[in-house]
C-alpha cells in the first residue's frame, strides 16, 4: 500500500532522494499490485506503475467511533495531529489564522488541538501573537479510547492539510464522520470527493484562511446544517468506509492474485 511520498528536510533530504530514486522503484517493481489510498494527487513516483495500481482507501472501526451521548460541549472545533516538523503539512497554522479572522469579527470560537510534539510551543506562541490564545486549547496526547469523547464534544472536525505529497488520506476525517460530526477539509484530502458528493462536510482550498473561516462560521452558526452533514457522514462510513467493507475489498484483491 502506497500512502504518500517519502520527504526529508535538511540532512535527511539526500536520504529521501536516494530512497525515492533507487530503492522505491525496486520495491514497486517487485509488487504484483500497488494499493493507493486516493485517486487524485497521484504521486509522480507511481507514474511508471499505473498498470499495477488499485484504489482501496483506509477504513475505520465504526463500533469504536460512533455517535454517542456526551455530557457537554467542550469546544467548537476539534483538530488532531502531531506537532512536529514533518507534520506541519496538516495546516494547523492556517487553522489558527482562520480562527483569528473569526475572532476579529466578534465570533467566540474555541478549537481543541489534540496531540503532542516539540512544536506545541511554537503554535502556542503563534496563537498568542494572533491574540487568540484563549481560543485554542492544547490537551496534549489523547489516547485512542478517549478520541470519541472529543469528536462528540465539538461541533465539527477540521483538517486543513496543505501538501498533497505528504497528506496520504486523512484517517481522522473517517473517525470524525463515524462519530456523526461534519468535517471541514481541503481539496487534497483522500476522500474530499466523497465528502462533497454526500454533503458530509465542507471542502475548501488549501492555504486559504479566509475560505476556511467562512466554512467554520457556516457550521457553527447553522446547527441544523451541521447535524445534517454529521448524519450524512455517518451513513457514508457505514456504506463505504467501515473496516469490514475495506477488508473484504483487500481480501478480494489478494484472492484474485493467488
Amino acid at each position: 500500500t502506497y500512502h504518500n511520498d517519502i520527504r526529508g528536510e535538511g540532512i535527511y533530504a539526500p536520504v529521501a532522494w536516494i530512497y525515492n530514486r533507487f530503492i522505491l522503484p525496486l520495491v514497486l517493481r517487485q509488487a504484483s499490485r500497488i494499493i493507493i489510498t486516493r485517486i487524485h494527487h497521484r504521486s509522480p513516483c507511481l507514474e511508471s506503475f499505473s498498470g499495477k495500481l488499485v484504489h482501496i482507501p483506509p477504513g475505520v472501526d465504526s463500533t469504536h467511533f460512533f455517535p454517542g451521548e456526551h455530557p457537554g460541549k467542550i469546544g467548537d472545533l476539534f483538530f488532531l495531529g502531531i506537532f512536529d516538523e514533518y507534520h506541519q503539512y496538516k495546516g494547523f497554522d492556517v487553522l489558527l489564522q482562520a480562527i483569528a479572522l473569526l475572532v476579529q469579527e466578534g465570533k467566540d470560537v474555541t478549537v481543541i488541538a489534540g496531540g503532542s510534539g516539540p512544536l506545541i510551543g511554537k503554535y502556542q506562541k503563534l496563537a498568542a501573537d494572533l491574540l487568540i490564545e484563549r481560543n485554542v486549547i492544547f490537551p496534549g496526547f489523547i489516547p485512542g479510547r478517549e478520541l470519541p469523547f472529543y469528536y462528540a464534544g465539538t461541533t465539527a472536525f477540521v483538517l486543513p492539510s496543505v501538501d498533497p505529497s505528504r497528506e496520504g488520506f486523512g484517517i481522522v476525517l473517517l473517525e470524525a464522520m463515524a462519530c456523526g460530526r461534519p468535517v471541514i477539509a481541503t481539496n487534497i484530502a483522500g476522500m474530499a470527493a466523497e465528502i462533497e458528493e454526500c454533503r458530509a462536510g465542507i471542502i475548501v482550498q488549501r492555504n486559504n484562511p479566509s475560505e476556511l473561516a467562512v466554512a467554520i462560521r457556516r457550521l457553527i452558526e447553522d446547527k441544523t446544517l451541521a447535524g445534517r452533514m454529521g448524519d450524512a457522514g455517518r451513513r457514508l462510513i457505514e456504506d463505504r468506509f467501515d473496516w469490514k467493507i475495506i477488508a473484504e475489498r483487500v481480501e478480494t484483491l489478494y484472492a484474485g492474485m493467488l
